[in-house]
């Protein structure tokens, strides 16, 4: 196999190219960390980006995290860090990706570490363990849609066959609250009326939603998709 694989980075001016058969059975993740060694030569570059954001945290706790993503139709569509670099390319026949480095913990608006502040940390470790177990949990969407704010999403089929996006979101006070579930069209369940919204439901013989029984679980989204997935037949 003699086709290239460029990883190209508008923010540190990087375009780096790698056989493809040399990192096939490697994933994004497995890239992140060659592409950082990579950044680190010379290291004040990839400290720039780290040092020049005004952070919450302080130096030594932030983190650069490394997202991909490729164009299409003009949409910055994101790839799974867990996704095997040849299984990318099978599927979307595209042989270059972008990418950039994001600090976690950012966000000038955020003078302190708040409870809302906190429950995106927590949810997005839940979701890029969702990420990480695509084979279990299939290809979800992770996106940023504002600093340090995110959504999951996932393209799926209700039990009559039609197409729905899910989105899966934090509250403020995640994960000691539910988080917010929207499907668009709205799936055809009395628990997703409002708007698409879930309504959550009440664990049996309880007088507490089923969420309250699941929260502190290290995971508590794996149970989330098992409860769309059984109770309201949304093929995840």
């Amino acid at each position: 196999m003699s086709k290239d694989f460029t990883f190209v980075s508008r923010q540190f001016g990087l375009r780096e190219t790698l056989p493809l058969c040399e990192i096939q059975d490697a994933t994004f993740d497995d890239v992140a960390d060659r592409l950082y060694k990579l950044l680190l030569s010379p290291e004040e570059i990839y400290k720039s980006v780290i040092e020049i954001r005004d952070n919450i945290l302080p130096l030594p706790q932030r983190e650069g995290v490394f997202k991909f993503f490729y164009v299409s139709e003009n949409n910055h569509i994101p790839i799974p860090r867990a996704e095997r670099v040849m299984d990318f390319y099978e599927r979307t026949g595209r042989s270059e990706v972008y990418f950039f480095v994001d600090v976690i913990g950012g966000g000038v608006q955020y003078p302190a570490l708040t409870i809302g502040v906190l429950s995106q940390y927590a949810f997005l470790a839940h979701a890029l363990d969702l990420m990480q177990n695509f084979r279990v949990h299939g290809v979800f969407s992770l996106a940023e849609y504002n600093v340090n704010r995110f959504r999951l999403s996932k393209v799926v089929r209700d039990r009559y066959r039609r197409t729905l996006h899910v989105f899966i979101e934090p509250t403020p006070q995640y994960p000691r609250t539910p988080p917010l579930v929207v499907t668009s069209p709205a799936a055809a369940d009395p628990c997703f009326s409002h708007g698409g919204r879930l309504d959550w439901a009440y664990a049996r013989g309880t007088l507490q939603p089923v969420w309250n029984l699941t929260w502190m679980d290290r995971n508590p989204l794996v149970y989330l998709l098992d409860e769309l997935f059984v109770k309201y037949r949304l093929a995840l």
